[in-house]
């Protein structure tokens, strides 16, 4: 049984400490004093342990002032608000206030931190007991940042045993105040620097920050609550000095299907906490609002989503297909809850425990419905959903396993797949969704490929081909940590992958190198972002160098292009006359008269570039993988054709996949999938930039730029 390399995984007993989620259900009012919460204007909410009881306490900052406590019984039930007085005083002001609760002092007890919307924050230290909170006669105040109002929360952001502040704006920006060590400054403060941007994190305006660490690993997440009602989760990546976070993730409407939205409900200013309201061991998702109002939406857990898989299958068992095309509502379910669990997995949401029950949960609905849940080839009109459903499936299936080559080659067995799709899976992490449509021969070329790029440098956990796939392939999809399309072809297809003035002709695979592209795409603006920041960047230097003069780059040059300095500059030089119904011609007369943008890129014009630059690097791959050292020469051609950014473009490529080594490896990728793989040696620099590429035929050397670009290139080919 193929099972069996997994069953020692499946013993260990799930934990009683509430799980966070991604999912939740309808909103309803939260209740205190059985009715539901209504104070004055703007409320933010906050779970707390006010009486040190171990019972759950609902904290409130609201709209006229005021800071409100509704204590929690045995059962979960919150008692009617009563106002919170700190050192005499029962008001901050008559608009909105935040509150929070931490230990400022380190001394073990949770001290009140109070956010006013004039921008001070008041700190009321505890010199009590816990469950008997006496605050000091004074408080301690800072200043927010301008437009702050009172969206803030507390916590250790960068992991360096000191409070730090979070901050939210009006306009959107998420900015930090980190805290100062204590016994650094005298006991009166300051405790915090001056405030600076997280990054680029903000959305629209009125973002509301609130740190958890969901994930059990030590580091503050971030939830980020904005204007329009809904609410978004940054996982932090990286703590620092500032920390870093991973791409926004929007908190999901399993009722509906969507995002989140509340805005109807508590008209404006999303406050987002998270706290186990329901007691069943699942974290819920609440939110306060502009008109005064408390909502909660129930986290739905893993063994929620897998009863509604369970339930869906049994009822229709072999017509689980039609059922799907027929039911819009059931197709939701379906669907929702696989990627619900997929998103739960891939956020390291579920403990070790978790997991695995999770994990013996699937293997059994793969065992009961073969049917439904392993590979097969469908008329996708009459049957549009059952490729995405097995896709979709096997997704989350491969994220619940180990994440070893035993382990997901025991999920292929589990699912039933051939050797070809079994081995993409098992060595590569790559589930291929294809509709059972492609050949053996291809399914080695493409295993061959991948195979043969640094699994370091590249990020792909879904390859689908849509038009194999059929209506099914955009909605619902298959959603993976990352995924890419390539063609619907056999191999044969024949392209040239060079320029005219090439020094021989390139000519490919289309469906290989289409592979190499797509994959291409999760490498440097993916992975590489956090890997080689340096070479992103260079990216963007590049482009500059290949767009001329006329074209302005941001301070930042990896935002791209500066289209107002750009007009401004264009006026300067005489390009464009200044006027907005001319600008797009002036722009076209620019890139295209003279026709010498066509080749500062070694793949096109660079006008596309500008516009697209997601293109720029995956573009390089179809020149490296047709013929690497090919590429080297015709990069020392335009080079020498006075178009310099070709070199530096190849170069990127080439230092990319080298990830730093001593070698870069080289392609060669015929027609009919003809592959080879070699490498060019690489000797570098005092600063680590390739000095020389040395191959079997060819030895290139570069000199450089300060700003790392190339500037001389002397190339030898025998």
């Amino acid at each position: 049984m193929p099972l069996l390399i997994l069953s020692a995984l499946l013993t260990a007993q799930l934990p009683t400490a509430p799980r966070a989620t991604l999912s939740f259900e309808a909103p309803h009012p939260l209740m205190a004093g059985g009715a539901p919460i209504q104070l004055d204007g703007q409320t933010t909410p906050r779970f707390v342990d006010w009486d040190s009881d171990g019972r759950r306490d609902l904290l409130v900052a609201s709209g006229n002032g005021a800071v409100w406590i509704c204590r929690g019984d045995r059962e979960g039930t919150l008692a009617q608000p009563e106002r919170v007085e700190a050192a005499g005083r029962s008001a901050w002001g008559d608009r909105s206030t935040g509150a929070a609760v931490a230990d400022m002092n380190g001394d073990g007890l949770e001290d009140l931190f109070v956010g006013t919307q004039a921008g001070r924050l008041h700190v009321y230290l505890n010199r009590g007991r816990r469950g008997a909170w006496r605050f000091d006669a004074e408080d301690f105040q800072f200043g927010l940042p301008a437009g702050c109002g009172a969206r803030f929360d507390v916590g250790d952001l960068d992991d360096d045993g000191t409070l730090d502040i979070v901050t939210g704006e009006f306009d959107g920006p998420l900015r930090w105040m980190r805290g100062i060590p204590l016994g650094s400054q005298a006991e009166k403060g300051p405790y915090f620097q001056a405030p600076e941007r997280i990054g680029q994190l903000g959305e629209a305006y009125n973002s509301a920050p609130r740190l958890r660490d969901l994930e059990g690993d030590g580091d503050l997440d971030l939830l980020m609550g904005v204007n329009w009602g809904y609410v978004a989760l940054f996982e932090q990546r990286e703590a620092g000095a500032p920390p870093t976070f991973g791409p926004k993730t929007l908190m999901e409407n399993v009722t509906t299907g969507q995002s989140v939205k509340l805005r109807e409900l508590i008209k404006d200013n999303t406050t987002p906490e998270l706290a186990d309201v329901d007691g069943d061991g699942v974290l819920d998702l609440i939110s306060g609002g502009l008109n005064g109002t408390v909502w909660w939406m129930r986290g739905v857990g893993h063994a929620d989503h897998i009863g509604r898989l369970e339930r869906a299958l049994s009822d229709h068992g072999e017509q689980i297909g039609r059922a799907l095309k027929d039911d819009e509502v059931l197709r939701g379910e379906v669907f929702g809850a696989l990627r619900a669990l997929r998103n739960d997995l891939g956020r390291g949401f579920l403990t070790d425990a978790a997991r695995r029950e999770l994990l013996r949960s699937l293997l059994k609905l793969a065992e009961e419905h073969p049917v439904a849940l392993r590979r097969s080839q469908r008329d996708t009109e009459a049957d549009p959903f059952s490729t995405p459903l097995f896709g979709q499936f096997a997704v989350v299936l491969k994220n619940a396993a180990p994440d070893t080559a035993r382990g997901r080659g025991a999920v292929a067995r589990a699912l039933g797949e051939s050797e070809g799709y079994a081995r993409l899976l098992a060595d590569l992490g790559v589930v291929f969704v294809d509709n059972a449509r492609a050949s053996e021969p291809q399914l080695d070329a493409m295993y061959r490929v991948l195979s043969a790029m640094p699994r370091e440098v590249w990020d792909v956990e879904v390859i689908g081909v849509a038009d194999w796939v059929g209506p099914g392939a955009k909605n619902p999809g298959v959603k993976g940590r990352s995924g890419v399309n390539i063609f619907a072809m056999d191999l044969g297809v024949r392209e040239n992958s060079f320029g005219p003035d090439s020094p021989r002709r390139g000519v490919t695979d289309v469906y290989l190198i289409c592979l190499a592209h797509e994959v291409a795409h999760n490498m440097l603006d993916t992975v590489g972002q956090r890997r080689r920041p340096d070479l992103f960047r260079r990216k963007f230097q590049g482009l500059q160098r290949a767009a001329g003069d006329a074209i302005v780059f941001h301070e930042e040059v990896t935002r791209g292009y500066d289209r107002d300095a750009t007009r401004a500059r264009f006026r300067e030089l005489e390009l464009w006359d200044g006027e907005e119904n001319t600008w797009d011609a002036a722009w076209t007369r620019y890139f295209h008269e003279e026709r010498r943008f066509d080749r500062s890129h070694v793949r096109g014009n660079v006008e596309f570039f500008l516009k697209a630059p997601q293109e720029a690097f995956a573009t390089l791959a179809n020149q490296w993988f047709t013929d690497s050292e090919l590429m080297v020469e015709f990069a020392k051609v335009r080079f020498d054709a006075g178009f310099p950014a070709c070199a530096d473009q190849m170069l990127l490529i080439a230092e990319y996949l080298s990830d730093g080594g001593p070698s870069a490896p080289s392609y060669s990728l015929a027609p009919g999938g003809e592959f080879s793989a070699g490498s060019l040696r690489i000797r570098r620099d005092s600063k680590g930039r390739i000095k020389e590429l040395r191959g079997e035929t060819l030895r290139a050397s570069f000199d450089y730029t300060s700003d790392d670009l190339v500037e001389a290139f002397d190339l030898r080919v025998d």
